[in-house]
């Protein structure tokens, strides 16, 4: 809904210049094989919408009459089950999801295809981006939610998820909590004297009146 600005943005950006990618969709029938624990929530959809929901309800609040899908129903082998992946792509290039949540989705890849560089290909980011998120796994349950919630910044919780104890990741936590929550001290401005007035140009500065020396000469 236009309560979310992001998506009022891309509402925006499309009236402007219309739809810049297609969405992706696969069948009911192959969304069911690859996805079995989602089909009783499909009801009668001949369609899934896996990627550009968003856009998709978009262009409906628009009033358009035409939008680009291409099926890709091969998205849900049963060898290659790539849907998930497909899904995590997208919305790290594009909406941002909770850290946490998005940091189950790389475990799944690195258990499927082997190693961090791998994944780090796959999704086009770094492999110390892919490490630093799985560190998150590594948090204790109560900390979750209190990333996805933004308590705490990312960056602090992957170094918090690096210590072993649950108990001292929760003492850290609440330390960054409350420092956060405190209001930042004004800056002291420092009274300037004469010697700060000065220009240290001395170009631009003229020489005081008897001041030994001469601008001429080498």
């Amino acid at each position: 809904t236009d309560e979310d600005a992001e998506f009022r943005e891309l509402k925006s950006s499309m009236r402007s210049v219309g739809q810049l990618q297609p969405a992706v969709a696969m069948s009911s029938e192959a969304f069911r094989r690859a996805k079995p624990e989602h089909a009783e929530a499909l009801g009668d959809a001949e369609w899934i919408i896996i990627l550009g929901n968003r856009r998709y309800h978009a262009a409906k609040q628009l009033g358009w009459t035409k939008f680009e899908i291409r099926v890709r129903d091969r998205l849900g082998n049963a060898e290659d089950d790539k849907v998930d992946e497909a899904v995590i792509i997208e919305n790290i290039h594009r909406k941002n999801i909770p850290p946490y949540k998005e940091a189950e989705f790389p475990q799944r890849m690195v258990e499927r295809h082997g190693s961090q560089e791998k994944v780090a290909e796959r999704i086009g980011k770094s492999q110390m981006y892919v490490s630093n998120r799985l560190s998150l796994l590594n948090l204790t349950p109560e900390l979750r939610d209190v990333v996805d919630t933004k308590q705490i910044k990312v960056k602090t919780a992957e170094q918090i998820s690096r210590i072993k104890d649950p108990e001292a990741q929760k003492a850290k936590a609440a330390e960054e909590i409350l420092k956060s929550s405190q209001p930042r001290q004004p800056r002291k401005v420092r009274k300037s004297t004469a010697k700060d007035e000065q220009v240290q140009n001395p170009v631009l500065t003229p020489a005081p009146a008897g001041a030994e020396g001469s601008a001429e000469g080498g």
